[in-house]
């Protein structure tokens, strides 16, 4: 009946609840995802994605420090663990953090259906607006360099 709930031991563990048609996760702990990567070969570099599952609400983040075989050749592009639901809010922050010289930029990453799309804020007019993170925008991308993005929105 609506409203039930269950705890499911097998991984990954999680909490159910049955809304009178389906049931739901509410998971338990916070599950680690490999996104798939356009504009980005991470080669020797690091990743860590992860991801918590509360009924419809999707929050995780994505973490990558560049390898010496790492390369970043046109906008990265990353798969999130679940589809978001069309026209659902999103909450979204990023930094991309050049190592040399030391800099760090404010990135405001845009999901659509299953990606986020990594862009940054151009502030060298009179309002910031999204420009689009690549090969050379903010920076040259090199070993030593990392992005991190963080996100919370409605699942489908």
């Amino acid at each position: 009946a609506e409203g039930q709930m269950c705890y499911i031991e097998a991984a990954p563990k999680r909490f159910q609840v049955y809304n009178g048609t389906t049931w739901i996760d509410f998971d338990a702990e916070w599950q680690a995802y490999t996104p798939t990567f356009s504009g980005l070969t991470l080669g020797n570099g690091t990743l860590t994605a992860r991801y918590v599952r509360i009924g419809k609400t999707i929050s995780g983040y994505i973490s990558v420090g560049l390898g010496s075989t790492s390369s970043v050749t046109a906008r990265i592009v990353a798969t999130v663990p679940v589809a978001i639901k069309t026209n659902s809010t999103q909450i979204t922050n990023g930094i991309l953090e050049d190592a040399s010289p030391a800099v760090s930029y404010f990135s405001l990453p845009l999901i659509l259906a299953s990606d986020v799309y990594l862009d940054v804020m151009l502030a060298s007019s009179t309002y910031v607006q999204f420009q689009v993170a690549s090969s050379t925008v903010p920076f040259t991308w090199a070993n030593g360099d990392s992005f991190k993005i963080s996100f919370t929105y409605e699942a489908n």
